[in-house]
């Protein structure tokens, strides 16, 4: 399991194996919680390295144009769905608010989610 931010993902959904998953070659996409830095902050960046590592690639959405409080879901699910065109399967990676946009992605497209992964907040982050 690829370990981020020196960590396993807490939880894994469907529970399908590893390898069930990758056997459908999903496209990646990390969803990330509502935090100042928006999708391409630490966590996102150590999403995309530890994957890249495992010679895996995703996609890390902005979902906040760069602004804190900005985030409706309906924008936020609508990032998702433009990165998901062409891809028949994707598998999501996400935490804090991306958890809630990533559940209500998978139940609108269950056909599509071949997985979730949900990830602890980062170690900067913790209290």
């Amino acid at each position: 399991c690829t370990k981020i931010n020196g960590q396993r993902p807490a939880s894994a959904w469907p529970p399908n194996s590893a390898t069930d998953v990758m056997a459908q070659r999903p496209r990646f996409i990390f969803v990330h919680g509502v935090q100042l830095e928006g999708g391409h902050g630490r966590h996102a960046a150590a999403v995309k390295d530890a994957l890249a590592s495992a010679g895996l690639d995703v996609d890390c959405p902005d979902l906040t144009d760069g602004e804190f409080a900005a985030c409706p879901v309906e924008q936020a699910l609508d990032a998702i769905d433009v990165l998901a065109r062409g891809s028949p399967k994707i598998a999501l990676i996400y935490h804090s608010y991306g958890a809630f946009v990533s559940h209500l992605y998978a139940s609108r497209n269950p056909e599509r989610v071949v997985a979730g992964f949900w990830l602890p907040p980062p170690p900067h982050m913790r209290a």
